[in-house]
C-alpha cells in the first residue's frame, strides 16, 4: 500500500514536471503555461487546505482556500529561488523545482489522509463565506463572548 502510494506520488510529480518541460521547450504557449500553473495550484492547495483545517482548525471557507494556494505559490517560489541561488534558472531547473514541489505536496496529501477520506470533500465554500459575512451586517451592534464563542446581536 505504501509503495503504491509513493509510486503514485512520483508519477504525479513527474507528470507536472514533464508537462512544464514540454510546454516550455516545444510549444512555448503562455496560455497553456498559465493553465498548467492554475491546475497545479488547485491540486496542491487542496492538500494544504485540508492540512490547515485538520491540524490548525481553520474554517473551510474560500478565503482559506485562497490562503492555501498562496502558500503553495510561495513554496514553489522558494524552491525556484533556492535553485537560482545555486545555479541560473533554465528549463531543467524549472522542471526540477516543479517536481520537488509537487512531490512534497503529494506526500503531504498522503500524510493528511485525504485519500482515506478522513475529512470529507470540502463543499459549499461560498455558502460559508456568505454566512460569515452576514453576521457582520452594517448597522448592527455585536458583542463577542469568547467563553462560549457565540455572537449576540442587538
Amino acid at each position: 500500500m505504501w509503495i503504491k502510494s509513493m509510486f503514485k506520488n512520483l508519477a504525479l510529480s513527474a507528470f507536472f514536471a514533464s508537462i512544464i518541460f514540454i510546454n516550455s521547450s516545444y510549444s512555448n504557449n503562455a496560455f497553456f503555461g498559465w493553465v498548467i500553473l492554475i491546475v497545479f495550484l488547485m491540486w496542491a492547495s487542496k492538500s494544504v487546505h485540508i492540512f490547515l483545517h485538520k491540524y490548525f482548525a481553520f474554517s473551510r471557507s474560500l478565503r482559506i482556500r485562497a490562503l492555501s494556494s498562496f502558500i503553495v505559490l510561495t513554496i514553489l517560489g522558494f524552491v525556484v529561488g533556492f535553485f537560482s541561488w545555486i545555479y541560473k534558472i533554465n528549463l531543467p531547473i524549472l522542471s526540477l523545482s516543479f517536481f520537488i514541489t509537487s512531490l512534497a505536496f503529494s506526500c503531504l496529501n498522503q500524510l493528511v489522509g485525504e485519500n482515506d477520506e478522513i475529512i470529507p470533500e470540502i463543499k459549499n465554500d461560498n455558502k460559508q463565506v456568505i454566512e460569515e459575512s452576514w453576521q457582520f451586517a452594517v448597522g448592527s451592534r455585536q458583542v463577542m463572548d469568547t467563553r462560549n464563542m457565540r455572537i449576540e446581536t442587538d
